[in-house]
């Protein structure tokens, strides 16, 4: 039955027209709508025969529940529709019949009472398939264009519901549309809001959403043409014109301005799907359900090696992309060989930096904790210890669900499960068949092969890898050729061990087979790139297999045989195996004897590698040097595991050489492990290596606030270099690292000695950088106490120094210094000039962290030429950028400079919940407030409390503790806009 919009009765899908009048149609609705209770036949005739008698009005009453039942077949019916008894009538609750209007409601009430569960109505796809179908039931208004004239209570009761039920459906409209545009769906949102603007023209939030929304689908000319029938619209009816923010919108859009327009999306950093997702739909759609289910928490896809679970759990974070506010990012465990580097993969994926006195995995319960976020981690089996940090960051973040993929479960209270089973005899030929065409145009999938393809998937049980790496061969045999091969003895591991699943022996065959089936160089070259975690270079395999027969025909043919894959990294072309497969040729490797010297060679590789990638990362070009080495960490890593048990000394010179990295990276705690354990094994280091060692030990032990050890190190290191007369440079490094230690503690005549005799040996080796920074401290030092003319001095001829070397990175930094100087001079004019100049070179170079300071600095420069809109747009754009970085240092000083911009507008409420969420942020991230932000913020809380008054400004500022990071700047763009 059919209540919204024209009345319509429909049985057995035919339509129903035998109800003779209005008033039996109207009975009819009547009583579906109150069907909760049975009706009074007085109630019901008076209801629809007001102006009758009595008698009349129920003689009346009775014809028309006659007409009723004849329309209904009630009559005939096992179980009539209609209740009637002496005084009352009903219609049956329990009975079958089907009312839009209940269906609507109970979709609606449903996705009401999901709401307590989700965290946004933008974020939540099954209520948004709910009321998608409550919408499509939604054919127009409560009974449209039915009408009793002589009966106002009836009509009164009509009108009463047509209005409730039109306001549920705006509000299902604007959950959806908000849905749609979160998701970049914008002709669905587009859709949504033109039925809210048809229902509610001179509503004119909903005309500019519509407006918005059809600039962002590039229908600007739509818009133009929606704008002038809303402005005929608005004259009309109301003799008046749009509104100033509607027309400021559609000047903006007229004139090209669609920029700030587009709605935030979450971030999404989970690898693209290699190739086309074949089968699986049951598991995904289960596996999506789960993760959108408020109650589960962690689900973990297992199953045998190469059954497909990494493919599914990419396929399940593609189609959960908008489904949590602060995304979905992929971590990859399979290159970790130890537990303890979990937390440290975990943090990088979350660009989570290491924070001074801060354990990683509180930083990482901090970062999470507020989050709505989905982890998917892939490869867990072979770190299982590291499953209790799971546990404890399930615990502390409410809102984080994780998606793992794993052999063998995680054991969690919080953990559900997904066995993966094979593929379905169907879902395995499709697979065959896709991917042997992928390699040979000629092969073709046709009826007289179906029961040969069939039976090569059932050989292999249905394993999707075991599929993909026979499927590779159909370029040179055909599928008859193919089963036969199958039946053919392997030469090796023809049995897995013998309490491994089946699958698992199954899957072992496969690869032993696709093995056997290579040539002999190709099986060497194969099986001595297991060394390689996460892929290798051209040249890093050309030294790694040891032969002086270029590599590459090698590595293009094991390529074709799907057993390596090339991907582009840093601008080179990278050969990466699949995990599974690097097992098994690891397998092969320490089978032929050959692990230890491949092993050695890697590792000696690598050593070089890093020596010479060192001077690099200080040279114009750093940012590619520092991918090539985010490219080649795991390789990095694999070497020194194995050299801190086999070969410490080249284990020394990898770690002793990756300072630059470890810094910029934020690997400070894997650098300073490595290093140590290194140095308390490697007893026959030469002298100056050992020098070395201790020199850049002492370095990351400075970046981590640890003076004392930092000082210890360096000093012995010193000592060392002494001894030997050698490496001036290293001296000099040594002395400005000390210095630096010395400034950090405010000890800044120690700091400026040390400074001295650093700047005369670079003086003395002509080494330009190495003055230029030293030059750079010694004007800090100036600064802090007060030497503002010898400080630009200072901080001019370091810029000068950088320019001449073209280091346009570090000229950058030194403007901004410069440019602080000057504004602390009051030069307001001239710090603009250098704060905008340094800010074209950061954000040439990319360098996102250079740029917030500088809008930052521009900020503070805007605040001294009484301009508070300008001072706070640049606060908040480096807000954005600041965060974006974790350098929640810097992010104190852009929210210490938006409160001063309130303080200057007259907002000291504003001003002081800045205030207080600058303090709690800085504790909460574990990161204190530079001097200056102190500096500033003294007084101005002083003067923010003497205007509120103190009970005033404790409860403005407990509000700003309050806040989440997230809150504070949206509530800053609200300001700006």
């Amino acid at each position: 039955m059919g209540l919204l919009g024209p009345f319509e009765v429909r049985i057995d899908g035919e339509l129903v027209t035998r109800f003779e009048y209005a008033k039996v149609r109207a009975l009819l609705a009547y009583l579906v709508m109150e069907s909760h209770r049975p009706q009074t036949r007085a109630t019901l005739a008076t209801l629809l025969w007001p102006d009758q008698p009595d008698r009349a009005a129920r003689s009346s009453l009775s014809q028309a529940l006659t007409t009723l039942r004849h329309a209904l077949g009630d009559k005939t019916a096992d179980r009539p529709v209609l209740l009637t008894g002496a005084d009352t009538v009903q219609i049956d609750p329990e009975g079958a019949i089907e009312v839009d209007v209940a269906q609507f409601l109970s979709l609606l009430r449903t996705s009401d009472a999901h709401a307590s569960d989700h965290r946004s109505w933008r974020t939540c796809t099954p209520c948004a398939d709910r009321l998608r179908q409550a919408l499509a039931l939604y054919r127009g208004n409560f009974l449209a264009e039915f009408f009793l004239p002589d009966s106002t209570v009836f009509e009164e009761w009509t009108a009463l519901h047509r209005e409730h039920l039109r306001q549920r459906t705006l509000s299902a409209m604007e959950r959806l549309a908000e849905w749609a545009q979160w998701r970049g769906l914008y002709s669905e949102a587009i859709e949504y809001v033109r039925r809210q603007v048809a229902l509610e023209p001179l509503l004119e939030v909903n005309q500019r959403t519509l407006m918005r929304l059809l600039a962002l689908n590039g229908e600007v000319t739509a818009v133009l043409t929606h704008y002038r029938q809303l402005e005929r619209l608005l004259a009309q009816e109301l003799g008046a014109a749009p509104e100033a923010a509607t027309t400021a919108l559609f000047d903006q859009i007229r004139h090209g301005n669609t920029t700030n327009l587009q709605p935030r999306q979450p971030p999404f950093a989970v690898p693209a799907p290699p190739t086309h997702f074949i089968g699986r739909f049951q598991e995904t759609q289960a596996v999506c359900a789960r993760l959108q289910d408020s109650h589960v928490r962690a689900l973990t896809i297992t199953g045998t090696g190469g059954i497909g679970k990494t493919r599914l759990a990419l396929e399940v974070a593609h189609h959960l992309r908008f489904d949590f506010e602060d995304g979905v990012h992929f971590v990859d465990l399979a290159p970790l060989t130890d537990a303890a580097l979990v937390v440290d993969a975990i943090a990088h994926a979350l660009n989570v930096p290491e924070q001074l006195g801060q354990d990683r995995a509180e930083a990482l319960r901090v970062h999470l904790q507020a989050k709505h976020l989905l982890l998917v981690i892939d490869n867990f089996e072979h770190v299982m210890p590291a499953a209790s940090l799971i546990a404890d960051l399930l615990a502390a973040c409410p809102a984080l669900k994780v998606l793992v993929t794993s052999r063998e479960p995680l054991n969690l209270r919080a953990e559900q499960q997904v066995a993966l089973e094979s593929l379905s005899d169907a879902e395995a030929v499709q697979l065959f068949v896709e991917r042997a065409q992928a390699v040979s145009v000629q092969f073709a999938a046709t009826e007289d092969h179906a029961a040969t393809y069939s039976e090569i998937c059932r050989r292999l049980d249905g394993l999707p890898l075991s599929i993909e790496l026979i499927a590779a061969r159909a370029r040179t045999l055909d599928p008859i050729e193919m089963l036969r091969q199958l039946d053919r003895p392997l030469q090796a591991l023809t049995h897995g061990p013998s309490d491994a699943p089946q699958r698992h022996q199954t899957l072992r065959n496969a690869l032993c087979w696709s093995y056997d089936l290579l040539q002999p160089e190709e099986q060497r070259v194969f099986r001595q790139l297991s060394v390689f975690a996460g892929g290798c270079t051209i040249e890093a395999a050309q030294v790694g297999t040891g032969e002086s027969t270029p590599v590459l025909p090698t590595l293009e043919a094991l390529h074709q045989a799907s057993l390596l894959q090339p991907q582009v990294s840093a601008g080179e072309t990278r050969f990466v195996m699949l995990e599974t497969l690097r097992e098994f040729a690891a397998e092969q490797l320490a089978e032929q004897g050959e692990a230890e010297a491949v092993r050695e060679r890697h590792a000696r590789y690598f050593a070089r590698f890093a020596e010479s990638v060192e001077t690099e990362v200080y040279g114009a070009a750093r940012a590619t040097w520092i991918q090539r080495l985010d490219a080649d960490h795991d390789n990095l890593r694999s070497a020194v595991a194995w050299c801190i048990e086999h070969a410490p000394v080249i284990g020394l010179q990898i770690a002793a050489a990756l300072d630059r990295f470890y810094l910029q990276r934020g690997y400070i705690r894997e650098g300073q492990t490595w290093l140590k354990m290194l140095l308390d094994r490697a007893h026959l280091a030469p002298p100056p290596l050992r020098a070395k060692a201790l020199m850049i030990s002492g370095i990351l032990l400075y970046h981590s606030a640890q003076y004392a050890e930092a000082t210890a190190d360096l000093t012995d290191s010193l000592g060392i270099l002494e001894t030997l007369n050698s490496d001036q440079e290293s001296i000099a490094r040594i002395h400005n690292v000390l210095g630096n230690v010395a400034l950090d503690q405010e000890q800044i005549d120690r700091a400026m000695e040390h400074y001295r005799l650093a700047i005369e040996i670079r003086r003395d080796l002509g080494n330009l950088f190495g003055v230029a920074s030293v030059l750079n401290n010694l004007a800090l030092c100036s600064h802090a106490r007060g030497e503002l003319d010898e400080a630009e001095v200072l901080f001019t001829e370091s810029l000068n120094l950088y320019r001449e070397i073209d280091d346009r990175w570090s000229a950058g930094s030194s403007l901004g210094n410069l440019a602080s100087l000057a504004l602390t001079r009051g030069d307001a004019q001239r710090a603009r000039d250098l704060y905008e100049e340094s800010l074209d070179i950061r954000r040439e170079l990319g360098d996102l962290r250079g740029v917030g300071l500088a809008l930052n600095g521009l900020g503070q420069v805007a605040l001294q030429l009484h301009d508070p809109v300008t001072s706070r747009t640049h606060f908040v754009d480096a807000l954005k950028v600041l965060v974006e970085v974790n350098d929640y240092v810097a992010v104190a000083e852009s929210l210490v400079g938006l409160a001063a911009v309130a303080q200057t507008v007259d907002e000291p409420e504003q001003a002081a919940k800045l205030l207080g969420a600058t303090m709690a942020i800085s504790e909460d991230h574990h990161t204190p407030l530079s001097s200056d932000t102190r500096n500033k913020m003294t007084p101005m809380i002083e003067a923010v409390c003497a205007a509120l008054g103190q009970v005033h400004y404790e409860a403005a500022w407990a509000k700003g503790c309050g806040l989440t990071l997230e809150q504070v700047i949206n509530q800053a763009l609200e300001h700006v806009s």
